[in-house]
């Protein structure tokens, strides 16, 4: 058996068992169900702090700082900044993502 091949062989196993026992760790790798969707609880916390509206219009009049706020009719990101809603998105990314 040629000595490089063995040792690729040997290199994958390691790496095949080092993911193994990552699995729902922290830094580690996600598990997933039976449909290949990550578990809720995997998920950070800030994917459920942000909420969508059809327009900026649709927003509560008074929003929260620790979340983000989505306008669908433009696809701009807004946060509250304790007394209005700052638009976060950048012209440059919004064009960047139309041309892809």
């Amino acid at each position: 058996m040629d000595k490089e091949k063995l040792i690729s062989f040997e290199g994958l196993e390691k790496f095949k068992y080092n993911l193994e026992d990552s699995y729902g760790k922290p830094a580690g790798l996600a598990q997933l169900d039976d449909q290949g969707h990550v578990f809720e609880s995997e998920l950070p916390q800030t994917v459920f702090n942000i909420k969508e509206y059809n327009t900026m219009g649709d927003f509560p009049a008074q929003g929260q700082s620790s979340r983000l706020y989505v306008d669908l009719s433009t696809n701009s990101l807004y946060r509250w900044d304790g007394s209005a809603y700052v638009n976060t998105s950048s012209p440059d990314i919004i064009k960047y993502t139309e041309q892809t």
